[in-house]
């Protein structure tokens, strides 16, 4: 039986597509142990792992991941490792996994490993190009500048504990294991080029396709395109774009669902028009299998699940990971997209009916559909990491 120890950041955007695999593993009859919060428990052990909540320290608060959260994660993953490392070793040892596997940017899965010898795999829960990462100085804050030494202060006592040759942050940031799992089509990677055979683009790794069902069904007269619309409701400006996209869509030939977040009170948004359904969360994958356009903010998963289902997007950004993805869907023709600053009505409805409707906008995304079933997905990622363990 070979066994599995995954290791990620807390956050459901990047432990989501990890799951399939997972169970894909179980299925094989491996035994994996997962390293998450208690609040994961019952996704994880849905999925065939065992959950090992250890107390290690909680990085980037509780507010949404923006940009200078994402910016500062390196620094705090290297000085908090004297802390945290110790208990993975300590958890590494007590269960003997033949693999580590990691997001990237979870630098304490790649330290435990070089600390401990066990193979170690990662994967790309995340759309970045793989240009080197510079957390060397000169830094461009004070903050950043006391975060680094910080950071390879504990790197520093790390190394030392364990008696192992010691690395920087810098080096450690732009190191890559042997494998690294990307969720995404490579022709959709931006600088694709950059990227190695170490690096197996398997698209999107989605859950077994449940029966598709109609999730748009309304009784109003003349409905005939199906909207979808999923900003998360983190963000500060997620309910004025909600407000607007009732506004706009109110009548016409729109059928629309929206999925506001825990950010957002569906109460705060009400009334509702007659044809729209509201709610905190949806059965994403059911409502893109129905839907015509998919208003989104650019989140990786939601963007790969819309045009896995074939489905243009409106890509309204809000942070600078969205924005590499919008810049991808925009230049490859698989939707439009749009600013928050300034948005209007009108600047809604014209990109709508153009993602709807347009021939070759249509046809590109049916292009990419295909390209993303072909490169395998969960099959091939599970197939990736079973190989990858002797």
């Amino acid at each position: 039986m070979k066994k599995y120890l995954f290791l990620n950041v807390a956050a459901h955007g990047h432990v989501k597509p990890t799951l399939p695999i997972v169970s894909e593993l179980a299925s094989y009859g491996a035994e994996i142990t997962y390293v998450l919060p208690e609040m994961f428990r019952d996704s994880v052990e849905a999925a065939g792992a065992a959950l090992a909540p250890l107390a290690l320290p909680r990085l980037g608060g509780s507010g949404p991941a923006d940009d200078h959260g994402l910016a500062m994660l390196p620094f705090e993953f290297g000085r908090h490792s004297i802390e945290a490392v110790p208990r993975l070793v300590e958890l590494i040892r007590n269960i003997s996994p033949d693999c580590i596997v990691h997001n990237s940017l979870c630098l304490w899965g790649r330290l435990a490993a070089l600390i401990t010898g066990v193979p170690a795999a990662s994967f790309r829960p995340y759309h970045a190009p793989r240009a080197p990462r510079s957390v060397v100085a000169p830094f461009v804050s004070g903050e950043a500048e006391n975060l680094a030494a910080a950071a390879e202060k504990s790197l520093a006592a790390l190394f030392q504990a364990y008696r192992r040759p010691a690395i920087t942050l810098h080096e450690l940031v732009n190191m890559a294991e042997p494998l690294t799992l990307v969720f995404i089509p490579k022709p959709f990677q931006h600088g694709a080029d950059a990227f190695d055979d170490r690096f197996l683009f398997t698209g999107p790794c989605l859950p077994v396709a449940r029966p598709r069902q109609n999730m748009f069904a309304g009784d109003a007269p003349g409905l005939t395109r199906n909207l979808y619309i999923s900003l998360g409701g983190r963000h500060p400006d997620d309910i004025d774009v909600c407000r607007l996209c009732l506004k706009t869509f109110d009548g016409g030939d729109w059928r629309a669902v929206m999925s506001t977040g825990d950010g957002v009170d569906p109460e705060s948004l009400a009334p509702a028009p007659r044809n729209f359904h509201v709610a905190p969360h949806v059965e994403q994958l059911k409502i893109l299998s129905e839907a015509d356009v998919f208003i989104s903010q650019g989140g990786l998963n939601s963007v790969m699940e819309s045009l896995f289902y074939g489905v243009p997007l409106v890509v309204l950004p809000a942070t600078r990971e969205q924005r590499l993805t919008a810049r991808r869907v925009r230049d490859l023709g698989l939707g439009m997209v749009l600013e928050r600053d300034g948005l209007t009505g009108e600047d809604l409805r014209q990109a709508a009916l153009t993602a709807s409707s347009d021939p070759g906008m249509r046809s590109r995304v049916h292009e990419m559909r295909l390209i993303m079933r072909d490169c395998g997905g969960t099959p091939q990622a599970a197939a990736a990491l079973d190989g990858y363990v002797r």
